[in-house]
């Protein structure tokens, strides 16, 4: 171990801290979120190693710290840290489906007696056009469950 201090100049500890960084980071690029759970499990074996306890000690707090960090992870990061890089990083990320129609332009239509939005010349059912008549120029302002939000479209 010392070998590797003299070699590299970084302990294992921090060694093992800036890979598990480095996953985090690479994360941001990546649609995926096993980069992430790689660096998850680096932390819970440098907390279950560096903990001076029995071993099945140690097992516990290696599982603890995992069910903190995935708590974490779809607590918070996915929430909050994934929403601030699709929006500053990678913009132009795609989204398909529902997802895919906010922001768009589309029209009312009728259908077995109920209203659809036409969008993409696709047919979605949708919220908020209920007292619109069949033609009428919609907008999509959100989705929700895979059913379009959509408000009239007013002309300027």
């Amino acid at each position: 171990m010392e070998m590797l201090t003299e070699l590299w100049g970084l302990s294992l500890n921090q060694t093992i801290l800036l890979v598990a960084a480095i996953f985090v980071v690479v994360d941001f690029f990546m649609p995926t979120d096993v980069p992430t759970h790689i660096a998850y499990v680096l932390l819970c074996l440098l907390v279950a190693v560096n903990i001076h306890a029995h071993i099945l000690i140690k097992i516990l707090a290696g599982l603890l710290t995992w069910f903190a960090l995935i708590a974490f992870h779809y607590c918070f990061w996915r929430a909050t840290v994934q929403r601030v890089v699709n929006s500053f990083i990678a913009p132009d990320r795609y989204w398909s489906g529902a997802d895919g129609t906010v922001g768009s332009q589309g029209s009312i239509r009728e259908v077995d007696g109920g209203k659809m939005a036409k969008v993409h010349g696709d047919l979605w059912p949708c919220h908020g056009g209920e007292s619109l008549t069949d033609g009428t120029p919609v907008t999509v302002v959100s989705t929700k469950d895979g059913i379009l939000i959509v408000k009239e479209e007013r002309k300027s």
